[in-house]
This record gives C-alpha cells, sequence and structure tokens, in this order.
C-alpha cells in the first residue's frame, strides 16, 4: 500500500508500508551493518584507546544503529502482532544486538 505525504522539505514522497520479508531484509541488513561496525570499533579501541575521536563516534555510531533497530522491531510487532516472537530478539521487552557470546550454542 502506498500514499503520497508531505515531506519535510514541502515535496512529496511516497509512504511505503514494508511487507513482513522486507522488514526481515531489513532486520539483517541493521544487523550486519552493526556486527561489522563492532568488529571495526574493537579494532580502533585497540589501537587507539577508547578516548580517540574515531572510537567516540564509531560507539555513537553503534548506539544509533541500535535505536534504529529498536524502533523498526516496534513497527513490525505493531504491524505483524501475530509474528512477534519470529522477528525479534528481545531481552526486558527490547531488542537487543550483539556478538554472540564465546559460549553461545
Amino acid at each position: 500500500m502506498t500514499k503520497m505525504n508531505k515531506g519535510a522539505a514541502g515535496g512529496t514522497m511516497d509512504e511505503k508500508h514494508f511487507t513482513f520479508e522486507e522488514h526481515m531484509e531489513n532486520s539483517l541488513i541493521l544487523q550486519t551493518c552493526f556486527y561489522r561496525l563492532e568488529a571495526f570499533f574493537r579494532a580502533l579501541q585497540a589501537n587507539y584507546g577508547q578516548d580517540h575521536e574515531a572510537v567516540v563516534s564509531a560507539s555513537e555510531v553503534l548506539n544509533k544503529l541500535n535505536e534504529l533497530k529498536i524502533h523498526m522491531d516496534d513497527l513490525v510487532i505493531q504491524e505483524f502482532p501475530e509474528r512477534k516472537l519470529s522477528c525479534v530478539y528481545r531481552t526486558n521487552g527490547r531488542p537487543v544486538l550483539s556478538s554472540p557470546g564465546k559460549f553461545d550454542t
């Protein structure tokens, strides 16, 4: 379903409602970005220390990606409540992006 809405700049933009499959694909993209950025963040942190501007910036981006994941998962649950358990990993009711632990199976 597509509707036309006024964009922030005054123009029009399509408001598209994603299918469940598109939400899952977007979630996978976010997770992939998060894991790759997390690995890069760890390397920066090891090489330059916690206080380096690049490390601080990478940390901020990781936090923003996690916030985006939370909002996207909330959208999925609102639009597809019957698929709630199949789409998100939740801790204390909120989705959390994190790498699996060393001993996780």
